[in-house]
């Protein structure tokens, strides 16, 4: 019988078992470092990536609003023909700097939060054609075999009105603009509507006079209403009954998590002067885009008087607010020909592989935000700006 010689039967030796244990434990940091930074880069990119998202999305909620200022409404109601409206209307109202201090550390990162308010029908594609305005031009009736309205507002089960839209679209608090065939423009409240899809106004027209002839047969009504782009910082997000969005984090300021958010909202007519207070209608703010880091409006005028040609010029701060508070042919809301839109939004969170380095100039492009003053690292950005062309506005394709 052949013995097997002892060395054959031993096992590692102990410097062949802490090698192993050495490579193993190697071997193992380096895949959990590796799987560490990978997750981490991941999260990171997948925030730019929700920011992008959303960036892209909001801007093309205010393009759409912007693309329809002044649809079924006039450029400046003081300035067309007819008795110069009660209630303010206007297209366009550009109001510089009127969210400063909704963004955190906005001075340091030299950002800008504007509002825009725009006036037009914004919940239909088309204008409608009177029957009759009665009741001492307090009530108007619609022709319901015209095409437009059997499109906003035809039922096709029983071929009548569809009341419930039509109340939808004709809100107690909106205005009616109303152009008669005699080429007269008319503003007036709407104060409700009444049964087979008649509106019910809140100051009379007046009929019967040379400026609306009849009884009002003809004339084009549309529904006009006012939507305002705001930013709001936590005190108004609450007002706003958007407290969900508030965190109850003492610390949250300091953490970062309390966003400055852009919204829409309707807000209510009024005779005030351009950029002044605006009272929200119920139940109509919308959060379109949170943590924004940058919202700045700026505008291309024509300052030619029509019928000379035009003369397009830049306008930015201080200049496009001028424009729209001004009330005659050579300065005023009418001349607005496109709106240039810079918006911005950033990353909840800092990225610690972002270091702090705050911007040398306005013009220089947003890339990176420091959320609390100190930070040595900043937030991640994402934005876009692009030229946003207001077709209702020229002068050959006003209502």
């Amino acid at each position: 019988m052949k013995r097997t010689r002892r060395s054959r039967r031993a096992g590692f030796t102990l410097v062949e078992l802490m090698v192993a244990l050495t490579t193993g434990l190697v071997a193992i940091a380096t895949i959990y470092t590796f799987s560490t930074g990978a997750t981490r880069f991941f999260q990171q990119q997948g925030a730019v990536s929700q920011t992008q998202q959303a960036v892209r999305v909001a801007f093309e909620r205010i393009r759409r609003d912007i693309a329809r200022a002044g649809f079924g409404g006039v450029p400046y109601g003081n300035l067309v023909p007819g008795p110069v409206p009660t209630l303010r209307v206007q297209a366009v109202e550009i109001c510089d700097g009127n969210g400063r201090g909704t963004i955190p550390n906005e001075a340091a990162n030299l950002t800008h939060a504007d509002r825009l308010i725009l006036t037009g029908n914004f919940e239909t594609g088309d204008t409608y054609l009177a029957a009759a305005i009665l009741s001492g031009g307090t009530s108007i009736t619609f022709q319901q075999t015209w095409p437009a309205f059997q499109r906003s507002f035809g039922d096709r089960v029983t071929n009548l009105c569809d009341q419930t839209r039509f109340d939808q679209v004709f809100q107690a608090g909106r205005v009616v603009h109303v152009k008669s065939r005699e080429g007269a423009h008319f503003f007036a409240p709407i104060a409700g509507t009444a049964a087979n899809c008649t509106v019910e106004l809140g100051a009379g027209l007046p009929v019967g006079t040379a400026q609306l002839a009849g009884v009002g047969e003809g004339a084009m009504v549309a529904p006009l209403s006012r939507i305002e782009y705001t930013v709001l910082d936590q005190a108004g997000l609450e007002a706003a009954g958007l407290s969900n969005l508030v965190s109850a984090n003492p610390a949250a300021a300091q953490l970062g998590e309390v966003p400055a958010v852009l919204v829409r909202r309707e807000v209510t007519f009024t005779n005030d002067a351009a950029c002044g207070a605006t009272n929200p209608r119920p139940n109509t703010t919308e959060v379109v885009l949170e943590y924004v880091a940058h919202f700045d409006v700026d505008a291309i005028v024509d300052t030619a008087i029509p019928p000379n040609l035009p003369t397009l010029v830049f306008q930015d701060d201080a200049q496009v607010q001028a424009t729209s508070v001004g009330v005659t042919q050579v300065t005023g809301p009418q001349q607005f020909r496109s709106l240039i839109v810079s918006l911005a939004g950033r990353t909840p969170t800092i990225d610690k592989n972002v270091p702090w380095v705050p911007r040398a100039a306005v013009t220089e492009p947003l890339a990176r935000f420091q959320v609390n003053a100190g930070d040595l690292y900043a937030a991640r950005v994402r934005g876009i700006r692009s030229e946003i062309t207001l077709p209702n506005l020229f002068p050959l394709t006003q209502q």
